[in-house]
């Protein structure tokens, strides 16, 4: 019985690599919700920045990662699944917070809250303001994403952070749609070009499941399609 199992993805251990937000907002749900229906699967996450999942997908430290595309990245194969839409936070006694949006160039010599140089967002961010011709005035590093909203609240400067992430806002806060930069970087699933030959069936079934939860939720509307 537990070689059936093991055979047909009941049961196994399935390494698991996501970058945030999604390792934090999106995955536990549709954890939950996967190990209710195979609760014999054991599931071993790992959080880190895409950078650091492409490689580990690469050495196989993970089956599969939830993650960014890789930049010029060779033997892994990207399965794009939705973007992040992007919002501006700012304090609520800034002068841009009653607006009903922003545009990019309202950033212009505004202090910027930063990600880290190897978050894909951060630097998605910085390729539109450069094509714009942009220059923003960069504050602070803040190395956990999740961690941004909090610096806003404290008026260390202003930030754009996927919608996910901003919500709940804390005290004190507001986010504002940006009409010109709706969209952040690709999420999608992050594997070998030859997993197939030595992922389990559990992860299989992981990754089916994955993807057509996070599908539903575009078609729902609770997070931006890709076009």
């Amino acid at each position: 019985m537990a070689m059936q199992d093991l055979f047909h993805g009941e049961a196994g251990t399935i390494r698991l690599g996501a970058m945030e937000p999604t390792a934090s907002y999106r995955l536990p749900e549709v954890l939950e919700m996967f190990m209710g229906k195979y609760p014999k699967v054991q599931v071993s996450v790992q959080i880190q920045s895409s950078e650091i999942l492409s490689k580990m997908v690469k050495t196989e430290e993970v089956d599969f990662a939830i993650c960014t595309a890789p930049e010029r990245e060779s033997g892994t194969f990207f399965d794009p699944l939705f973007f992040e839409r992007m919002v501006l936070l700012c304090p609520a006694s800034h002068h841009l917070a009653g607006r009903e949006s922003v545009l990019l160039k309202d950033l212009h010599d505004e202090k910027i809250i930063l990600t880290t140089s190897s978050c894909p967002f951060r630097r998605n961010l910085e390729r539109n303001l450069v094509e714009k011709g942009i220059s923003p005035v960069y504050g602070i590093e803040v190395s956990n994403m999740l961690a941004v909203k909090y610096y806003v609240q404290a008026k260390f400067g202003l930030a754009v952070v996927p919608e996910i992430v901003a919500s709940p806002l804390p005290e004190g806060t507001v986010s504002k749609p940006i009409r010109d930069f709706s969209k952040g970087g690709t999420v999608g699933i992050l594997r070998k070009t030859d997993a197939a030959t030595y992922l389990g069936s559990a992860a299989k079934k992981l990754i089916g499941f994955l993807s057509e939860t996070l599908s539903r939720e575009r078609s729902s509307g609770k997070m931006p399609a890709i076009l």
